[in-house]
């Protein structure tokens, strides 16, 4: 009876299976691919039997749709082209606009400034009068005061007579200095309404600017919402058709498939690329040789027997194990 030599014969084979099954599964997907290309190709150039003419229907009709979705997407494509271009001339016109009302405004406050100052400037001697004006009545009447005191002085001395002079002199030239300081007030207060009244103007000129600008960009922002919300829904519709296409275009892959296979089977290739149904007859005949290679295995796994294998496999597995063991116990 031999112990080992079954476990490891079908532990081979086991081995040899799996890569096979693995070079199937590759070869069957390349062959899926050729036959599908071989349809693809060739649909156009045999006569087909009745079930094989339904497929050639089906994909008639499929690209007739696709090439209704794809003018479709066209025309979408050209929507979306218009819309960013009109989007890219709205904000052009926005900036150009944004521009020439804020260099307006910029010329129109320029001399604000100065007024400004010039009005601050004016403010100051204003309040300058109504501080000297009560001043200059305070000392006239002190200078009365002192002048009614003088006079009741007798005999009259020099030093007297002296001070009695410039205090009259003093008391004349009072009105004198609030009459001037009254004219100067008129002046400046008619200065002061006209450069208020300027400064005003301007300040109206900057608001109507202002506003022109917020209303600007109000309705600029409008239009752009409305133009970006229309071009995400047209992009959004051209996606739609994108995904519609390539699902048909996924659709058509089978149908060309049974084509291609009715071509191969009948030899009848393109005639422009003859290669591709050398490609697929290959591709079949590894497929061919993979499964008769697995078949062959299996057959040779069912002539053992199947006791003695059993307990071969169960050998060689302890066998496994012990090696196993050893190795981990020296490491």
């Amino acid at each position: 009876m031999e112990y080992f030599a079954p476990g490891f014969r079908e532990l081979q084979r086991l081995t040899l299976r799996c890569v096979h099954r693995a070079q199937l599964a590759l070869a069957r997907r390349r062959l899926a691919a050729a036959e599908t290309e071989l349809g693809l190709l060739g649909w156009q150039q045999a006569e087909f039997d009745e079930e094989t003419g339904r497929q050639v229907d089906q994909i008639q009709h499929v690209e007739r749709e696709q090439g209704r979705l794809q003018n479709a997407g066209s025309d979408l494509a050209q929507a979306i082209r218009a819309l960013q271009e009109e989007r890219t001339r709205r904000h052009r016109e926005l900036e150009a606009g944004r521009a020439r009302l804020t260099h307006e405004r910029e010329e129109i406050r320029e001399p604000l400034a100065g007024l400004e100052s010039r009005i601050a400037a004016l403010r100051t001697r204003e309040h300058d009068f109504e501080i000297r004006t009560p001043g200059l009545d305070r000392e006239k009447r002190e200078l009365d005061g002192i002048y009614t005191q003088l006079l009741l002085v007798q005999p009259q001395p020099p030093r007297v007579r002296d001070e009695l002079h410039r205090v009259r002199d003093r008391l004349i030239a009072i009105p004198n200095e609030i009459a001037d300081l009254r004219s100067q007030h008129l002046r400046i207060a008619a200065d002061l309404v006209a450069k208020d009244a300027e400064a005003a103007a301007i300040t109206g000129q900057l608001a109507v600017l202002d506003r022109q600008l917020r209303d600007l960009d109000t309705a600029a922002e409008a239009a752009d919402d409305q133009l970006a919300t229309e071009l995400r829904e047209r992009e959004r519709e051209k996606a739609r058709v994108e995904i519609d296409i390539e699902k048909l275009e996924r659709a058509k892959l089978n149908p060309y498939r049974e084509i291609g296979r009715v071509l191969a089977d009948s030899g009848l290739g393109p005639v422009n690329q003859p290669n591709i149904l050398q490609r697929v007859q290959s591709l079949r005949g590894s497929v061919g040789e993979r499964e008769h290679a697995i078949a062959a295995s299996r057959e040779l796994t069912a002539q053992e027997d199947r006791a003695q294998l059993r307990i071969s496999l169960a050998l060689v597995a302890v066998l496994f194990i012990a090696a196993a063991l050893s190795i981990g116990a020296f490491f």
